[in-house]
């Protein structure tokens, strides 16, 4: 019931070692196994990243941290992450962006699954994914009915709309076991 901060000891910069208790050492800790030294090290590359133009092909280091979106230096062309990613990837996610309905857009995402793109395409790509999909949701014009059902669901009380994930899980279901039937 009281603040831990209270009790807690302050580092400071002189801190030299802390012992297996936590608590910091008044001396440096000769190196044993019941203490461990403080210490840092870097993450990633100290050195720039080398990289060719996607357009014009100059080769020329890159800032992990630009001010504003780089260019390359020969021709002036912007130097996106998306860029030095290749063709294919630049593609898909062009089709992604370009992508003119939902329905087309969920067969994207189909294709998406399916390929083996490394986490870090994977997860610019569904990000790309999940932007279009508000943007082509948010121009989407809702018929009459659909906005009656709607504002019933949202005017129903908590009482009136009991329902356990479970039961909800069910009426998707019974929804799109329906929405198959009318298809056919």
């Amino acid at each position: 019931e009281t603040d831990a901060l209270e009790d807690a000891e302050r580092l400071g910069d002189t801190a030299d070692a802390v012992t297996t208790d936590g608590r910091v050492a008044d001396r440096p800790a000769e190196p044993d196994v019941d203490g461990a030294f403080l210490g840092w090290h870097p993450l990633g590359s100290i050195y720039p990243e080398t990289v060719a133009c996607e357009v014009c092909g100059a080769r020329y280091e890159t800032d992990d941290e630009p001010a504003e979106v780089p260019a390359c230096p020969e021709c002036g062309a912007a130097d996106a992450w998306e860029a030095r990613r290749g063709p294919a990837f630049r593609q898909f996610v062009a089709e992604i962006d370009g992508c003119p309905s939902l329905t087309e857009l969920g067969w994207l995402g189909k294709r998406l699954y399916a390929i083996a793109l490394p986490h870090d395409q994977a997860g610019v790509a569904w990000t790309r994914y999940r932007l279009r999909r508000a943007a082509l949701e948010a121009a989407l014009t809702l018929g009459a009915e659909t906005r009656s059902l709607i504002a019933e669901v949202e005017r129903a009380s908590q009482h009136e709309l009991p329902l356990a994930p479970l039961e909800w899980r069910k009426i998707w279901q019974a929804y799109h076991a329906r929405r198959r039937s009318r298809a056919a």
